[in-house]
């Protein structure tokens, strides 16, 4: 066992500043000639139903709020990610989480269970649950305030029983169920500082408007006040360039949309080469340039970007991300900048592509910009070596993470086992440890029930040609978003440990941005160390030590 080192971090408030140029192969980010001289505004956590029904929040930095994530893992590293709790209480219940600030936990996935095994939540050290269902009931989507599509059975999820009815606390909170068994669950949440203001959870939580909202998603949502919406028809030459839109700020796009001749969805389990035209998804790509940036923010083909993959185009009826029936594709996450915009559309592909239709919406805005991040994108296509975890996101500054979108080929579907990690903050311990990649997309035993399309999540293609199968899959995070303060890198394995041989693997991040960290290191002190300890001065503020 090696030295265990204390990185203390401090969280700084800053303004506003440019995405500087990232390393990464086939990353999105610029240096900016625009800054807002704004103070920074008061911090207020973003959580519950408001962050389920209004994408326009997605854009503020959760500057307060930090990620947590607990799940059946396998907490030696192997593949049996199942039947691991926290540990078993005196009533002979499993505790799958327990948080001891305030906070809300944004997701919950099982699958695996009995679905007769009872959940129970309690919050703020209250003795009796306010939640004490079957998890049966919990996720048939008809006993409010757990209603479809919120919650989803794993025929609706392919494979897994999820839900995103937020379960808010003020104090803390802590979930058990009575007998994890072999099953396999993951719980997202959010923790903030004590005394930060949060409501805490009732059964009588009114879900009727974010239902609606989940329901309808895969239309075009109603535009913001003031709204603006340009729109046009391009020619993409091959090789070259195309103007699509320049707009002045400050503003913020609330809906884009492109439309290629003669493509429009296959269905999931259809060859890419089954359309004469179903490339032009890989070879068209779409790049905005925020505030003068000298290279784009977003920078990535059309099939991943619109959360429909790398396998040809695919019904996608997700809130923020989606391709329509007749061939729409659209992106509702919310774009603000502060001086000026720039969309291009570039022709890779060696044929020139006629006819492109497009439209942006934008309104003015009158926020301050001191808390808002530039919508981005980092995208990657590699042929992943044995041995290691492949990198979905890594990018430094402030900011939240709020999508992937995955698109992998292999010999089988054992590439699936591969388990996502994500990383804030140079913090050494993910704050996200998961259970398969399959799981993170919603879905459960390699997306049993077929390819699906829901409102954040989706199983958008599963096409098995001699020797090969290619997966496509796309999750959208709004309450569940994961922010970050100085720096993020999320990663999945490829295979139980990583020793599974992918053909290929195409990944999007869809995240929000300032190049200028919150969080800067003021000191490491190695923990145990008699000189270093001396050095830095450590507080002990317990009395005694702990009993064992």
């Amino acid at each position: 066992m090696g030295t265990l080192v204390a990185r203390v971090l401090l969280a700084v408030p800053v303004l506003l500043a440019a995405p500087a140029s990232a390393a990464p192969v086939k990353s999105s980010a610029g240096t900016h000639a625009v800054t807002a001289a704004m103070p920074p505004s008061v911090p207020v956590p973003q959580e519950g139903l408001s962050a389920l029904t209004s994408l326009s929040v997605l854009p503020r930095l959760n500057t307060t709020g930090r990620a947590g994530h607990f799940s059946s893992y396998d907490r030696t590293g192997g593949n049996a990610d199942y039947g691991h709790p926290l540990y078993r209480d005196a009533e002979g219940n499993d505790v799958l989480a327990e948080v001891d600030r305030p906070g809300a936990i944004s997701r919950m996935w099982f699958t695996g269970l009995d679905l007769n095994h009872v959940l129970r939540v309690y919050f703020n050290g209250e003795p009796t649950p306010r939640l004490q269902r079957p998890l049966g009931e919990i996720f048939a989507g008809t006993h409010s305030p757990f209603l479809a599509p919120l919650v989803a059975d794993d025929a609706a999820s392919s494979g897994g029983f999820v839900s995103y009815v937020p379960l808010e606390f003020a104090h803390s909170v802590r979930v058990t169920i009575d007998g994890l068994g072999s099953g396999y669950y993951n719980i997202d949440y959010h923790w903030y500082d004590p005394g930060t203001p949060l409501t805490t959870w009732t059964p009588a939580l009114d879900v009727t408007a974010a239902q609606a909202q989940w329901a309808s998603a895969g239309t075009p949502p109603v535009p913001p006040p003031g709204s603006m919406t340009r729109s046009g028809t391009v020619t993409a030459a091959a090789g070259g360039v195309s103007y699509l839109a320049e707009l002045d700020g400050p503003a913020v796009i609330s809906r884009l949309t492109l439309a290629l001749p003669a493509v429009w969805p296959l269905a999931g389990g259809t060859p890419l080469t089954a359309s004469r035209t179903a490339h032009l998804l890989n070879d068209l790509r779409l790049r905005i340039f925020w505030d003068g940036a000298a290279t784009p923010s977003v920078d990535a083909p059309l099939g991943p970007l619109f959360s429909v993959g790398a396998d040809g185009p695919r019904l996608v009826q997700g809130l923020a991300a989606g391709m329509t029936a007749d061939g729409t594709l659209y992106l509702n996450f919310p774009m603000p900048f502060a001086g000026h915009a720039s969309l291009q559309l570039l022709n890779t592909g060696d044929r020139a592509v006629p006819s492109v239709g497009w439209s942006v919406t934008s309104a003015p805005t009158g926020d301050s910009f001191a808390d808002l991040g530039y919508f981005s994108t980092q995208y990657r296509s590699d042929d992943p070596p044995l041995g290691q975890d492949t990198v979905v996101l890594d990018t430094d500054g402030a900011g939240k993470l709020v999508g992937v979108v995955d698109s992998t080929s292999g010999a089988n579907l054992f590439f699936l086992e591969g388990d996502e990690r994500v990383l804030t903050d140079d913090i050494r311990t993910p704050v996200v440890s998961g259970t398969g990649t399959e799981d993170f997309f919603n879905g459960g035993w390699y997306f049993n029930h077929g390819p699906y399309s829901g409102p954040v999540s989706g199983n958008t293609a599963q096409i098995y040609q001699p020797g090969t199968v290619a997966v496509a899959a796309y999750r959208h995070l709004l309450d569940d978003a994961i922010p970050f303060n100085r720096h993020l890198r999320f990663t999945i394995e490829h295979g139980g440990v990583n020793d599974e041989a992918a053909a290929r693997v195409d990944r999007l991040a869809y995240y929000y941005r300032q190049a200028e960290p919150r969080m800067l290191l003021s000191d490491v002190a190695a923990a145990g160390g008699p000189t270093s300890e001396r050095a830095h001065a450590p507080i002990n503020n317990r009395a005694s030590p702990p009993a064992m």
